[in-house]
């Protein structure tokens, strides 16, 4: 459908469901968090790609807190779709200067170039392979070929060929059975193929040998959180924070395994940390303390949070339906109204954008318009027995029984459990 679908968080949220037909439902959202945060526009208009790349990557990693992995791979994904396949440059590992692919050693220093293995696309020197957040500081331990399987099992990760990948590190782990930072890498390999229980067991090598690498405790807890093995994750967040006390992401994990776990105040202590060492750069801790704040009713809190997060990203829609519930809880509902009106036009198909929004109405005495709203829901999900039952409702103020009889039945049909709408069928009916 051409650049407009992924500049266009609304229309990419519309396309990706039409496209995956509900799969790949945590794709879609790390992409479109990407295009919330503005990166498909970044990468769009960028002159060097390749600096806009990690540049977004970052913003992903550190105001979303998505792994590295994870940002890398959707920031690279809209970078292919935008702009295509863009070879990188082959720089000299020594003075920098760019190669030709047929150099043998480097016309401006004499330094050897070292040959690209098959597939790969950047000149086999750790200095020029991106590791993300490890630590390279132990590859001085290695020999030259196990550098270069190392560099080139680590540009196959980045490339997603994970099976090639792994080979290449099955062979340096071969060379050097001790050596931390391969069983950590190989543990995202295996973590990026859906094999959970081998990525923690490699990260579980990495650690053993390696006991201060706060990176590994971070991802082996992000890990378990995804197996809900909530206390093995907060254990492992504790110790990548213990190590690692500066880096924001490990604060907003943890703070989300706490908001699940129902324990706001020390999620709230988190993600204030995390905004403390990135308080200009890290919208998504915003949003989610003020999320957490309206779990506890502090809902001016959340508002103030909100505000955050919609000034760093003012085309968040979840921001707007957010602040719009905490101003509906505050009876605020003009304000509710303006801001589910603003969400609603950035992503137009959000069913619970309209329903916020079609509630809000209905407190205020607004019945057509709410009606309107609850029509638009049930357009998008015609088995939703709510969307009857308010729908009901407000045909039921206005005036028009027959059309209130038509949804209660239908909301009860679908849901025989909403007393509400079975309290509001009797009236009707003249039931007692």
């Amino acid at each position: 459908q051409g650049k407009e679908a992924l500049l266009n968080p609304a229309k990419c949220k519309a396309f990706l469901a039409d496209y995956t037909r509900g799969d790949y439902k945590k794709e879609s959202r790390f992409l479109l968090q990407a295009i919330e945060a503005g990166a498909a526009k970044a990468i769009d208009t960028a002159e060097d790609i390749a600096t806009c790349k990690k540049l977004q990557t970052r913003v992903l990693r550190e105001e979303y807190g998505l792994a590295e992995e994870i940002a890398a791979d959707t920031v690279n994904t809209l970078a292919l779709a935008l702009r295509g396949e863009e070879k990188e440059k082959t720089l000299c590992k020594n003075c920098g200067k760019e190669l030709a692919d047929e150099w043998k050693a480097c016309p401006y220093c004499g330094t050897q170039v070292v040959e690209q293995e098959a597939g790969s696309v950047t000149s086999s020197s750790s200095g020029g392979v991106d590791y993300g957040h490890w630590s390279i500081s132990s590859i001085t331990q290695l020999d030259q070929d196990a550098r270069k399987l190392l560099d080139n099992g680590q540009i196959y990760s980045n490339k997603k060929d994970f099976d090639n990948a792994i080979k290449r590190f099955d062979e340096v782990i071969r060379l050097y059975p001790n050596f931390a930072l391969v069983y950590g890498l190989r543990g995202e390999a295996f973590y990026s193929q859906g094999k959970s229980d081998m990525a923690i067991r490699d990260y579980t090598k990495a650690i053993r040998l390696n006991p201060n690498d706060a990176y590994a405790y971070f991802l082996r807890g992000l890990t378990y959180k995804e197996q809900d093995q909530n206390d093995a994750a907060i254990n492992d967040l504790n110790e990548a924070i213990r190590l690692g006390p500066n880096d924001g992401p490990y604060y907003v994990a943890r703070g989300e395994m706490y908001g699940t776990q129902g324990q706001y105040d020390l999620a709230i202590s988190d993600f204030t940390e995390a905004i403390k060492l990135h308080p200009n750069n890290y919208s998504y801790a915003y949003g989610m303390r003020g999320l957490v704040y309206q779990k506890l009713g502090r809902y001016e809190a959340s508002i103030n949070d909100l505000n955050e997060v919609i000034r760093h990203n003012p085309d968040a829609a979840w921001a707007y339906d957010s602040r719009g519930y905490a101003y509906k809880q505050k009876e605020q509902y003009d304000a509710a109204i303006m801001d589910y009106t603003e969400a609603i036009k950035l992503e137009p198909n959000n069913p619970d954008f309209l329903e916020g929004r079609g509630i809000a109405y209905i407190i205020q005495g607004q019945f057509d318009a709410a009606i309107n709203d609850f029509s638009k829901v049930i357009m998008l999900d015609p088995n939703y027995p709510l969307a009857y039952a308010l729908r009901g409702m407000a045909y039921k103020r206005l005036g028009q029984k027959k059309q209130a009889i038509h949804d209660l039945e239908k909301a009860l049909s679908l849901d025989p459990n909403d007393e509400g709408a079975r309290e509001e069928l009797q009236e009707i009916r003249g039931y007692s």
